[in-house]
């Protein structure tokens, strides 16, 4: 359809060129808002199909766990492991935060993953004592833990 109008008018040729440039700028605006909403639904029908999963509540459950060691990063680790997580390279996340250097995100990221590791491992000691707990009471009824 944009092209009948180009042939229909017959701009000048510096016209041509704004104006072509100016549909494939739009023609990217209109693709990239269909990939989103597809997306979307894609996210949606996968908590539809995850709620039917019999371990539903343990990956909830993983899930909450990870956020809560996301929200204890710095601000700059958090931003930076978030657009690692969503798939931009080192290089990407430089330009995205600031005109960063490759070397400086990679420290960061370094930095990040060492201590959601140890918030893991920390969280893994806690939950065996708990269990072994639990498991004591339920041998011994009538002796309270």
């Amino acid at each position: 359809m944009a092209w009948m109008t180009l042939l229909r008018t017959q701009p000048e040729r510096l016209a041509t060129f704004a104006w072509l440039r100016r549909v494939a700028i739009n023609e990217v605006y209109r693709l990239s808002h269909i990939e989103r909403r597809d997306a979307r639904l894609d996210a949606t029908s996968d908590r539809c199909q995850a709620s039917a999963d019999p371990n539903a509540l343990e990956k909830q459950l993983l899930a909450r766990e990870a956020l809560h060691a996301l929200s204890t990063l710095p601000e700059r680790q958090r931003r930076d492991l978030t657009l690692h997580v969503a798939g931009h390279s080192y290089t990407e996340i430089a330009e995205l935060t600031g005109g960063r250097t490759y070397t400086n995100v990679a420290k960061t990221l370094r930095k990040a993953k060492a201590r959601i590791r140890l918030l893991q491992m920390q969280s893994e000691l806690e939950s065996p004592t708990s269990a072994e707990g639990e498991r004591q009471g339920a041998n011994n009824p009538g002796r309270p833990s």
